[in-house]
């Protein structure tokens, strides 16, 4: 069963009844504090970003992966000039390295 609405309606999440709308876009955030009644300005508060173990847990691990994954990219840059002569590759050396990556994620979900 579906209910038609006018043009200018709308339902706004956590409240039991529909509101029209002038069809502005606000550049207001839609997380605010507390919600205002009619007549009532809005003052938002902002809530400062605190950064916990977990945050600089996450950073510092992904510093390290980055880390490793160029380093193995050192193996295929040192051992690129002799693929690409058993192969003859010459101007598609990129597929090395793509190529390698991508055997490397595979075999990476298989562990």
């Amino acid at each position: 069963m579906a209910v038609e609405l006018p043009e200018n309606t709308v339902a706004k999440p956590g409240k039991g009844s529909l509101e029209p709308t002038t069809g502005e876009i606000s550049n207001k955030s839609s997380a605010s504090i507390a919600a205002p009644t009619r007549g009532e300005e809005v003052v938002e508060k902002e809530v400062p970003f605190e950064r916990g173990w977990r945050f600089w847990t996450i950073i510092i691990g992904l510093g390290v992966t980055t880390l490793l994954a160029s380093l193995e990219h050192t193996v295929v840059t040192t051992a690129a000039p002799y693929i690409l002569q058993d192969l003859d590759l010459k101007e598609n050396f990129i597929w090395i390295t793509n190529a390698f990556f991508i055997c490397r994620f595979v075999f990476l979900s298989f562990s």
